[in-house]
């Protein structure tokens, strides 16, 4: 903790390739996820849903 702020450490395996809607794991080919759910997204987006869900 410095300054008021919180850290968290989160461990960044899979979150990008893990749907943040329904939690499947897909492997990513390119910059778009896409899900069997109907979930698309960037996956730097995806990774970033999925590490604040971890908060």
């Amino acid at each position: 903790r410095e300054i008021g702020i919180v850290v968290k450490k989160v461990n960044p395996e899979y979150t990008s390739q893990t749907c943040p809607t329904c939690k499947a794991r897909n492997k990513v080919t390119d910059r778009m996820y896409q899900c069997g759910c109907g979930y698309r997204g960037h996956r730097d987006r995806v990774g970033a849903l999925n590490i604040a869900q971890t908060t």
